[in-house]
C-alpha cells in the first residue's frame, strides 16, 4: 500500500516505519505484551504528525487500527480505506465518514449485531 500510495504522490508513513525488527517481532510474539504496547504508543504519536489516515480493508477486525481510527476521529482528519483495482494495481481510495468511524470504534463496546442493525457498521 505505501509504496502505491507513493507512486500517486502521496507522502506515506506506516506503523512500521523506524521499528526495531526485534522489537515487531516480539511484540507479534507476544500479543498484547509490553512490546506491544510500546509500538502501538509510538504510532499514536505518529498519528500526531499526519493530515490523514488510509487503512487497509478489514480494518475494522484490528484493535491497533481501531485505535487509530479513535485518534483520527479526535483530531478531526479525513480517513480512507484502500482499495486496489485489478490487476494493474490501481488504487482508490473511499472515504470513511466520521459517524462509520465511530461505529466501529463503538463495536468493541456494543453487541456487534446491534451496531449493524443501526447501521454503524457493515456485516462481514
Amino acid at each position: 500500500m505505501k509504496k502505491q500510495l507513493t507512486l500517486q504522490e502521496w507522502e506515506a508513513i506506516s506503523p512500521y516505519d523506524d521499528n526495531d525488527p526485534k522489537e515487531e517481532e516480539e511484540a507479534l510474539a507476544v500479543h498484547y505484551g509490553d512490546m506491544y504496547w510500546k509500538l502501538l504508543a509510538e504510532d499514536i504519536l505518529k498519528l500526531s504528525k499526519v493530515s490523514g489516515i488510509v487503512f487497509l480493508s478489514g480494518w475494522e477486525n484490528s484493535k491497533g487500527a481501531r485505535l487509530e481510527a479513535y485518534v483520527g476521529l479526535l483530531r478531526g482528519i479525513p480517513m480512507w480505506e484502500y482499495m486496489e483495482l485489478g490487476e494493474v494495481q490501481e488504487v482508490q481510495l473511499d472515504e470513511l465518514s466520521p459517524a462509520y468511524v465511530a461505529g466501529v470504534c463503538a463495536a468493541q463496546f456494543a453487541p456487534r449485531e446491534a451496531l449493524i442493525k443501526l447501521g454503524l457498521i457493515r456485516a462481514a
